[in-house]
């Protein structure tokens, strides 16, 4: 990577800094067999999702900038598209159905062909197939995280798209330092979207109770795959304990390609 590049790779606020790039501190730690080469990346915090998300557009485009994480919204219209969902996970918004035993197997991130068994898929308008955007595993997705007291300040970031890019984009490199305030929850947490496959605890029943999954084959169609959001600890810690947040080992990330970039890159067309 060119030296121009690396600091554009690491986020401000990692506290790891430069020491990011180096193997050991931007690739998971497995003592597991090694996956198959179409199952999702997991186990990884949001300051290595962010520099992966980074690297990847300077290998493939010469430009940081090219890829990043999506924003919660974004993967919504990816499951749901433009129309309002008939159900709280894509799959069923899509007519589909999410195998409730396929769900239910030790937990384990699918691959493709697993996603497709289970049921965890939607049909896009450009041709190409999702696979896992409800529940192949927790996406770390972009957007700043909810802050007690600040929800004006909220409001005016989330209303507005190019904002809450900007925002984001702004702290991501120190060129924004956030009111006392709300300091601390921007540097410390991060937003995870989807619910994990095998995660049990998940599947809830309208009035927030365990769902009884006795006699059901597939996941109801009122349980949230991408629409669930949960806030973790960017680096990945637990709140209590200061060791791995156990839900870390279920976090990866997608990639969202800029298409601004991506076509200037290629000299226009798309």
């Amino acid at each position: 990577v060119a030296a121009e590049h690396r600091a554009a790779l690491v986020h401000h606020d990692d506290p790891q800094g430069a020491a990011r790039l180096l193997v050991a501190n931007l690739l998971p730690t497995s003592d597991g067999p090694t996956p198959a080469e179409d199952t999702a990346l997991r186990g990884v915090d949001f300051f290595q999702a962010w520099t992966l998300a980074r690297l990847l557009g300077t290998v493939a485009f010469g430009d940081p900038a090219a890829c990043r994480l999506p924003f919660g919204c974004e993967l919504e219209l990816a499951a749901f598209g433009s129309d309002v969902p008939r159900a709280a996970h894509g799959a069923g918004a899509h007519g589909g159905r999410v195998a409730l035993d396929e769900f239910l197997r030790p937990s384990a991130p699918p691959s493709a062909a697993q996603a497709k068994i289970l049921g965890d898929l939607v049909p896009t308008t450009f041709g190409p197939t999702f696979f896992g955007l409800d529940f192949g595993v927790r996406e770390w997705v972009l957007d700043v995280p909810h802050i007690p007291g600040a929800d004006l300040l909220q409001k005016q970031w989330l209303g507005d798209h190019d904002v809450h890019l900007q925002v984001t984009a702004d702290l991501a490199r120190g060129k924004a330092e956030p009111m006392p305030d709300p300091a601390g929850p921007l540097r410390n947490f991060g937003v995870v979207r989807g619910l994990p496959t095998g995660a049990a605890m998940g599947l809830l029943a309208v009035d927030g109770r365990p769902l009884d999954v006795a006699g059901r084959a597939v996941v109801p169609p009122f349980v949230p795959g991408v629409l669930r959001t949960e806030q973790l600890r960017r680096d990945g810690r637990d709140l209590l304990a200061g060791s791995a947040d156990p839900r870390l080992g279920e976090c990866g990330f997608r990639v969202l390609g800029v298409v601004q970039r991506w076509t200037a890159r290629r000299g226009g067309g798309r």
